[in-house]
C-alpha cells in the first residue's frame, strides 16, 4: 500500500521508513505494476509538484502525458478519499491519534508544530469543522494554512509567511481547478504564493461551503 502516508522520515537518523508494508518481496528491479498503480504513486506528489511536473513524470513513465488525462486523474484520486472520507471523519471527531492529539480542553492537529509560540487565534462557531476541514485539505493534497488547534469556540491557524503574494494567473488557475474537484469554489484572492509555494488560505470560505451543502 504505497503512498506518502506510509513513508515515514527520522530526522535524527536521516533516514525513511515504510509502514503498512504487505505482501512485500525483495527484487532486483522493479516489478511490473498496473498502470493505475504507477499513476497513484506519482499523483501522491500533487501536495509539492504542480501539474507541468507530475505531467512530465508521468510521461516519463511511459504514461499518457495528456492535460485531460492528469484531471481525470485527480478526480479518481479524489473519488478515492470521498468514499472513505466518513470514516475519516468519525476518526477525527473521536480523537484517533493519526490525526489529532487532545489535552485536556485542546484538541491539537498532529501535524501541528510541538511548541505553538505564534499564529491566529480567531472565534468560530464550529471549531471541529475547520479541524475536519484542514484533514480534509490534507488528505487532497491541497497546500492550505493549518488548523493547528482548537478550543472551545477558537481555532488557531498558521501563520502566514510575511513574503507572502499574489501567485502568477496560470498557476493559480491549475489550483482553482483541483480545490473544486473537491467541491469547493475560490477565488483568486483566496490563494497566496510564499517561497515558490501555493497556499489556500480562506478555510472560513471552505467551511461555510461544506456546511451549505455544497460538498456532498
Amino acid at each position: 500500500d504505497l503512498h506518502s502516508g506510509n513513508i515515514l522520515y527520522v530526522p535524527d537518523e536521516n533516514r525513511f521508513l515504510l509502514v503498512d508494508v504487505r505482501s512485500a518481496d525483495r527484487g532486483f528491479r522493479i516489478p511490473p505494476m498496473p498502470k493505475s498503480w504507477y499513476i497513484h504513486i506519482i499523483m501522491e506528489m500533487r501536495r509539492y509538484l504542480p501539474k507541468k511536473k507530475l505531467i512530465e513524470l508521468l510521461s516519463k513513465c511511459g504514461l499518457d502525458s495528456e492535460i485531460k488525462f492528469f484531471e481525470d486523474d485527480l478526480v479518481s484520486e479524489f473519488e478515492n478519499i470521498a468514499d472513505d472520507w466518513e470514516r475519516r471523519q468519525k476518526q477525527i471527531i473521536s480523537g484517533y491519534g493519526k490525526f489529532v492529539k487532545v489535552s485536556g480542553d485542546i484538541t491539537y492537529s498532529a501535524d501541528a508544530p510541538e511548541t505553538i509560540s505564534d499564529g491566529e487565534r480567531i472565534n468560530v462557531s464550529n471549531p471541529m469543522e475547520y479541524m475536519l476541514m484542514h484533514h480534509y485539505l490534507e488528505l487532497n493534497h491541497i497546500p492550505h494554512r493549518p488548523v493547528w488547534t482548537i478550543t472551545g469556540d477558537s481555532v488557531t491557524l498558521g501563520t502566514l509567511p510575511d513574503n507572502s503574494a499574489a501567485p502568477e494567473t496560470d498557476l493559480v488557475d491549475e489550483y482553482h481547478k483541483r480545490l473544486e474537484i473537491c467541491g469547493i469554489d475560490s477565488t483568486d484572492a483566496d490563494w497566496i504564493i510564499s517561497d515558490g509555494k501555493i497556499s489556500f488560505i480562506n478555510l472560513a470560505s471552505a467551511v461555510a461551503q461544506v456546511s451549505n451543502g455544497v460538498n456532498k
